[in-house]
């Protein structure tokens, strides 16, 4: 991972990169320190486009499925949706994803909006 950084990593967003693909989700993971990531694209609906691990694809699946969650906040609001702590925020908010990504072992997620490819999420 030697010479990657978040600048370097979004240079690959740009109009005529390469792109997200799933090895720049698991470079993402590990420069954040986190243990997976999700790039979805909000447009009428969601869709997953690039996952770094299965939980990073199953952690979109269940927001998708449920209507709710950080990253589809986040490309609603077009603004970072950044919880730490699932255990203790987002009972009202996002009840039932909440619940259930706590079944699944996730505890803190953070999602940002990313311009043409309208949420990353982070788990």
């Amino acid at each position: 991972m030697s010479g990657q950084t978040v600048a370097s990593l979004i240079e690959k967003l740009r109009p005529g990169g390469p792109g997200p693909s799933r090895l720049w989700c698991a470079q993402c993971a590990a420069l954040l320190d986190v243990d997976g990531t999700a790039v979805s694209l909000y447009f009428d609906g969601s869709q997953l486009l690039w996952h770094s691990d299965p939980d990073g694809a199953c952690l979109d699946d269940l927001q998708f499925t449920l209507g709710e969650g950080p990253g589809l906040d986040a490309a609603r609001d077009g603004a970072l949706c950044l919880v730490a702590d699932l255990s203790r925020s987002c009972g009202s908010r996002w009840p039932m994803f909440a619940a259930q990504a706590r079944e699944l072992g996730i505890r803190a997620v953070f999602a940002f909006p990313c311009g043409s490819v309208r949420s990353a999420s982070a788990l």
